[in-house]
C-alpha cells in the first residue's frame, strides 16, 4: 500500500514460459486457443482473430496489419518486436504479459483488463485505454504520443524513463499511480489525476494546467 515514501509499486514478473513449440502466425484463428507456442516472424493482414487465446506463448518480430483482436486473451505471454500500425485489442484481457521493443501506431485497448503487464522500450502512438481496468502495470523507456485513460481504473501503475505528449484522465479513478517517471507534455481532464503521485518539478511545469482547472490566474 502507499506510504510516506511513495505509492506502492506494481507487482510484475517475467512470464513463466515452458519449452515452446514452433508455430506459424498463419495458423492463428478467431476463438482458438494456443498453448506453449513460439511464433517467430511473419505478417498477418486483414484477418479477424477476435477471441483468440494465447497462453504461455511468444510472438517475435510479428507484423500485424488490419488484424482484429477484439476480446483476445493473452496469459503468461511475451511479445517482442511487434509492428502494428493499428493494434485492435478492445475488451481484451492481459495477464502477466511483456510487450518489448515494439512499434504500435494506435492501440485500441478500451474497456480492456490488464494485470501484471510490462511494456518496455517501445514507441506507441495513440493508446486508447478508455474505461479499462489496469492493475500492476509497469511502463519503462517508452515514447507515447497520446495516452487516454478517461474513465479507466488504475491501481499500482508506474512509468520509468517515459514521455507522453498528451495525457488524458477525465473521470479516471487512480490509486498508487506513479507518474514521476513520465515526462508529460500536457494533461487533459486534470481532475482525474487525483490518486496519482507526481514530482515537484512536474507540479511546477503543470502549474498553468492546475490553475486553469480551479479557475485561478497565474501572473
Amino acid at each position: 500500500m502507499s506510504s510516506a515514501q511513495g505509492p506502492a509499486a506494481p507487482v510484475v514478473e517475467d512470464p513463466d514460459l515452458p519449452e515452446l513449440d514452433p508455430g506459424d502466425v498463419a495458423e492463428l484463428a478467431a476463438g482458438e486457443r494456443f498453448d506453449g507456442v513460439r511464433f517467430d516472424g511473419g505478417t498477418l493482414a486483414d484477418r479477424d482473430l477476435s477471441g483468440v487465446t494465447l497462453t504461455e506463448c511468444e510472438l517475435l518480430d510479428v507484423r500485424l496489419a488490419e488484424v482484429q483482436l477484439r476480446s483476445a486473451r493473452l496469459v503468461h505471454t511475451r511479445v517482442v518486436g511487434l509492428d502494428a500500425p493499428m493494434l485492435a485489442v478492445a475488451r481484451s484481457a492481459w495477464r502477466s504479459v511483456h510487450l518489448e521493443r515494439s512499434r504500435v501506431g494506435a492501440a485500441e485497448l478500451y474497456e480492456g483488463d490488464l494485470q501484471a503487464v510490462t511494456v518496455s522500450g517501445s514507441k506507441l502512438g495513440w493508446v486508447n485505454l478508455r474505461g479499462a481496468a489496469l492493475r500492476d502495470v509497469l511502463v519503462v523507456d517508452c515514447a507515447i504520443d497520446e495516452l487516454d485513460l478517461s474513465s479507466a481504473t488504475a491501481e499500482r501503475v508506474a512509468f520509468r524513463g517515459c514521455t507522453v505528449g498528451t495525457l488524458t484522465l477525465g473521470r479516471a479513478r487512480l490509486h498508487d499511480v506513479d507518474l514521476r517517471g513520465l515526462e508529460i507534455g500536457t494533461v487533459g481532464g486534470v481532475g482525474g489525476m487525483a490518486g496519482a503521485t507526481i514530482s515537484t518539478e512536474q507540479a511546477v511545469a503543470l502549474t498553468d494546467v492546475f490553475a486553469g482547472h480551479i479557475g485561478v490566474r497565474v501572473l
